[in-house]
């Protein structure tokens, strides 16, 4: 796959071999220190609302203060070729590498111009201020506490950062300390202000902590709109994503859909309407957008969309609202078998129930294209699924399977900016538009039926 020449800034931002070497050069001269940079890959690129990207360097540095390798999380920010240059680089030269020449521009973690909060909790040592209240007045310590280590969960350029804290007490006198750990997502304070209403009403329909039938979100401690962050508890267990080679994946897939049964039931009355229209206009802007990148397989982007475009006047729109995650997938639920925990509800809207089902399934197909070795584990795993889920009647199942091909159509764009999976992207359309037409064939019948 080739992209298109007036991207060609673009494609050598996504070269690994030469950002690699690029990278290096410009930290060397930004910290003044010798450092290596190994294991570098580009993970994920996300476009932005301005048609800019966003796109997540990922390393192990060796070299500076430590000769022990450390994980580096970087997010660049191509802004295209209309975009200004931010002003905040002219304040912060020394924490911003620019490479004019691919209009990149690339802040050196933890500094990021909207989420200042994330240099000040990147840090072991002595408590900061902004989580010490919240900590003591939630967990009830005592003793002066202290960050002993931290590590960054997920991080999105000017969006979030995760990080995952281990507070304890290191002083001399300190023997065999207790150590527990903590989850603190920074965000933008909008966003977390939202957070704050939607954490609320799932703890409300007894989805908190341990016990509600082990079935459960993360308990938040403490909200801080100030400063834009959102402090819970850490929990155990391993995402779905890493058992698809493991007997514990089918009964996993079982949980994740009880999992849903019970958000799906939550009153979604105050919350936002999403359905079928938006989730068109979204894949519309994609569609547009990966048509000018990679212009050979915009032909096969816009067919699917058509088809998945025209298959939705078929649909049936009349069922009732439910409480929707809109990102449920296999990443967002840790399991285990005394508890399993739902991750990231931060978009809970009122729609379908069939969207979260079929973006779970979506994501399932796509991890047998990824592990040809584990495909026939993870189609058991989709069987058990659906039938713990329960779909009773043939109307909510084709709406699962237009859901279904929507997100596979969204995961065909996604993952076409990918460099390490691009090459996915013929399949995922392949089994996109099969899906949809196997549905519409299906919808076809059922009205022929009707109609005698």
């Amino acid at each position: 796959m080739k992209m298109s020449p007036l991207y060609s800034r673009l494609a050598a931002a996504l070269d690994s071999a030469q950002m690699h070497e690029r990278i290096q050069k410009q930290l060397k001269r930004c910290q003044g220190t010798d450092i290596d940079l190994q294991d570098f890959r580009i993970t994920r690129v996300f476009p932005r609302s301005d048609n800019s990207f966003t796109i997540q360097y990922r390393m192990n540095v060796i070299g500076g203060k430590s000769d022990t390798a450390r994980p580096l999380i970087l997010c660049g920010h191509w802004l295209g070729e209309k975009l200004e240059w931010p002003e905040y680089i002219e304040r912060n030269k020394e924490q911003v590498m620019r490479f004019d020449d691919l209009r990149l521009l690339v802040p050196i973690f933890p500094f990021d111009s909207e989420l200042p909060a994330i240099r000040k909790l990147c840090v072991k040592g002595e408590l900061p201020a902004i989580i010490e209240k919240s900590i003591k007045t939630e967990l009830k310590t005592s003793g002066p506490s202290q960050i002993l280590d931290y590590e960054i969960l997920g991080y999105r350029l000017e969006r979030r950062c995760v990080i995952r804290h281990r507070l304890g007490n290191s002083g001399k006198n300190s023997v065999n300390p207790k150590t527990f750990s903590i989850v603190t997502k920074i965000g933008r304070r909008s966003h977390i202000k939202d957070t704050e209403k939607v954490m609320a009403l799932l703890e409300q329909a007894g989805f908190a902590g341990i016990g509600n039938n082990g079935l459960t979100v993360p308990v938040t401690y403490h909200i801080d709109l100030k400063n834009g962050l959102q402090i819970s508890e850490w929990v155990p267990g391993e995402t779905i994503h890493n058992l698809t080679g493991n007997k514990r994946f089918v009964p996993a897939c079982e949980t994740a859909a009880l999992l849903l049964r019970k958000l799906h039931q939550v009153d979604a009355s105050s919350l936002p309407i999403y359905g079928f229209n938006g989730e068109l206009t979204r894949l519309n802007e994609k569609i547009r957008l990966i048509s000018l990148i990679f212009p050979e397989l915009a032909s096969a982007f816009e067919a699917v969309f058509e088809s998945i475009e025209s298959s939705s006047r078929q649909l049936d729109d009349n069922f009732k609202g439910a409480c929707v995650h809109r990102d449920f997938y296999d990443k967002q639920v840790l399991y285990s078998e005394k508890r399993s925990t739902m991750l990231d509800c931060d978009s809970l809207a009122s729609g379908d129930a069939a969207q979260d089902c079929g973006n779970f399934i979506a994501h399932l197909m796509l991890r047998q294209i990824q592990e040809p070795v584990n495909a026939q584990n993870i189609s058991e795993g989709i069987r058990a699924f659906k039938s713990a889920y329960g779909f009773t009647d043939t109307k909510s199942e084709k709406r699962l399977n237009w859901w279904q091909a929507a997100a596979l159509l969204r995961l065909s764009f996604l993952y076409s900016l990918r460099p390490k999976w691009h090459g996915l992207t013929a399949s995922l359309l392949k089994v996109a538009i099969a899906d949809n037409e196997k549905n519409q064939t299906q919808m076809e019948g059922m009205n022929e039926n009707y109609r005698s």
